[in-house]
């Protein structure tokens, strides 16, 4: 078992999304004695004779079973891009596991399974034959006779293992995807902090009502740009410094994915003066997990909404 979890451990770290092992072991011991003993002889004693034969048989027979089983399931969300543990124990003397390795590192393999049957049968057998012929006499008595004896004795042992491992990993090409969309997000929030870091009071003022304007469409509308329009006026920006702020809202929620915007949007819901209360954070988790977005990606998020 220290060896399958070990194999675990490297298909994790292989970027396996889930992993399903089983192991059931099966063990039968039988035992059985058969015996038989012949009898025969004669008596005489004066003019009296007595002869016969006598023939015993029996047999018995014990068996015992058992089965037991392991069952293991791991499922994983893999983020780190997939790489070979260092430190394994059995991994450099297991050739299997190297090759396993070696697809997936440079194979992109998918799929892993395995499964392995072995039966072996010990018989054990012993006979023992006892013959005896003899005579004796005594005064007037005589007598004579034959004793057979015979015990045939076998013990039989039968285990039977079966193992079978089943692996499916994440495509490599998610793990450059996910990369990149951190890379990009990690890009998009160090803009994002420069960028209100350029911005006076007023030009802020204005940001926050373009990202209003822009949370549940595309594109500003008539009606929105009335509204900004009023806005921009009353702020005292000039309609070529609007323009730039509206495409950098613009260039920064582009960025973000449908999640991604749900995410931000529970944000809005929960951040105080700049700060996510601690007794929200367990709600918050449950939503990340919920729309798949992984730890290091919320917390940028977190950032830009933070600090916007």
């Amino acid at each position: 078992m220290e060896k399958v979890r070990e194999l675990c451990y490297l298909a994790q770290c292989l970027g396996a999304v889930e992993i399903k092992f089983k192991r059931i072991k099966g063990l039968d011991v039988s035992n059985s004695e058969a015996s038989s003993e012949e009898r025969s002889g004669e008596a005489g004693r004066k003019f009296l004779n007595v002869g016969g034969s006598l023939g015993v048989s029996g047999s018995e027979t014990n068996t015992y079973s058992s089965k037991d089983g392991v069952e293991l399931v791991q499922r994983y969300s893999p983020i780190k891009k997939p790489f070979c543990p260092e430190e394994m124990v059995w991994y450099d003397s297991d050739p299997t596991w190297q090759t396993l390795v070696k697809q997936r590192l440079n194979g992109n393999i998918l799929s892993y399974v395995e499964h392995v049957s072995s039966l072996e049968t010990t018989t054990v057998s012993s006979n023992q034959l006892m013959s005896l012929k003899g005579s004796f006499e005594y005064l007037f008595a005589k007598a004579s006779g034959l004793y057979d004896a015979k015990t045939d004795k076998t013990f039989s042992n039968t285990e039977e293992i079966e193992w079978e491992i089943d692996m499916q990993f994440k495509p490599l090409q998610d793990f450059e995807d996910d990369n990149a969309n951190a890379s990009n997000g990690q890009a998009v929030a160090k803009i994002v902090q420069t960028q209100n870091s350029e911005l006076s009071e007023d030009e802020l003022a204005y940001k926050e009502e373009v990202e209003f304007c822009l949370e549940d469409a595309p594109e500003i509308d008539a009606h929105s740009r009335k509204f900004l329009e009023r806005k921009r006026q009353k702020l005292g920006i000039s309609e070529a410094r609007a323009k730039e702020i509206e495409d950098m809202v613009t260039a920064s929620q582009v960025s973000f994915t449908d999640e991604e915007k749900e995410y931000m949007e529970a944000l809005d819901d929960v951040i105080e003066a700049g700060a996510i209360p601690n007794n929200v954070r367990r709600l918050l988790e449950r939503e990340r997990k919920s729309l798949g977005i992984s730890e290091e990606r919320a917390k940028e998020l977190e950032e830009i909404k933070c600090k916007a």
